[in-house]
């Protein structure tokens, strides 16, 4: 299965031809045009923490924020925006201790979705709004999902970890699910 993920499109220039896509993934950061509606594929995604906070439910698209969808026999999950770096933001943001709480109990899925990093795993070491979730490294240690995707932290990288393939996005990439 083929998904368009898109995130942190501060530097997208045109995106690839996207016949084969079957779904799109966003994990935040983009303007709503920049979704492809127009394939009429299934979106899924979470917000980053520079959205607006209502641009998925207006696409129609699944805000994938503490819940858990199902695609084609995939079980998709997910979690918004980053720690919390300042006072006020449209999207709510997150101490390290409100994510760990909200995750403790959250279910196994096969694609977890969310806007910043693992933290220690893709993100900026030492760069406080850049740095990732303790709770999405205790997650994948737990539930081992087959793919983590995520945004926020500079250009695209992959990695894998305890079994779970790690995928940053900063504009856009094709990935096989």
């Amino acid at each position: 299965m083929k998904a368009f993920v898109i995130s942190d499109t501060n530097r997208i220039i045109d995106p690839p031809a996207l016949d084969d896509i079957d779904l799109v993934i966003t994990c935040g950061d983009i303007m709503p045009h920049e979704i492809p509606v127009e394939l009429n594929k299934p979106i899924f995604g979470v917000y980053g923490n520079h959205c607006n906070g209502q641009y998925l439910e207006e696409l129609g698209a699944t805000n994938l924020h503490l819940k858990v969808a199902e695609f084609n026999g995939l079980k998709f999950g997910g979690f918004q925006s980053c720690i919390n770096y300042k006072e006020r933001s449209l999207v709510k943001l997150y101490t390290q201790e409100e994510a760990d709480e909200l995750l403790k109990d959250f279910p196994p899925v096969d694609v977890f979705v969310a806007h910043s990093p693992p933290f220690g795993l893709l993100d900026i070491p030492g760069d406080h709004v850049h740095q990732g979730f303790f709770a999405f490294k205790d997650y994948i240690d737990r539930h081992h999902p087959r793919i983590f995707l995520c945004g926020h932290s500079g250009e695209n990288a992959e990695m894998e970890y305890n079994g779970t393939k790690i995928y940053r996005t900063e504009g856009f990439r094709i990935l096989d699910i």
